[in-house]
């Protein structure tokens, strides 16, 4: 067995992606305006966030979208903004 195959599955795709948003509606360190969000082939990405001042990893579009399924778990008040952004909001 290959280890990807052990890790990742066949097919490449994970079974479940749990995410998590930030209070400015970034989610997986995907933040607006970064190199990753251009990423098409790999799984994940280093992102440097200039207003973090802060190297991050994040997966990337072609791993997420690929997931069987997608999971958004979002709490507390300071997120409303970011949640009705996200479902209301410009596209960006």
């Amino acid at each position: 067995d290959d280890l990807h195959d052990r890790i990742i599955g066949k097919d490449g795709a994970l079974d479940i992606v749990l995410l998590g948003l930030g209070d400015d509606a970034h989610t997986a360190s995907l933040f607006p305006h970064t190199d990753a969000l251009q990423e098409k082939n790999a799984w994940v990405k280093e992102v440097y966030v200039e207003k973090l001042n802060a190297w991050r990893i994040s997966f990337t579009f072609p791993l997420i979208n690929a997931a069987r399924t997608v999971v958004f778990l979002v709490s507390g008040a300071s997120k409303s903004s970011a949640v009705r952004q996200v479902l209301q909001g410009e596209r960006e």
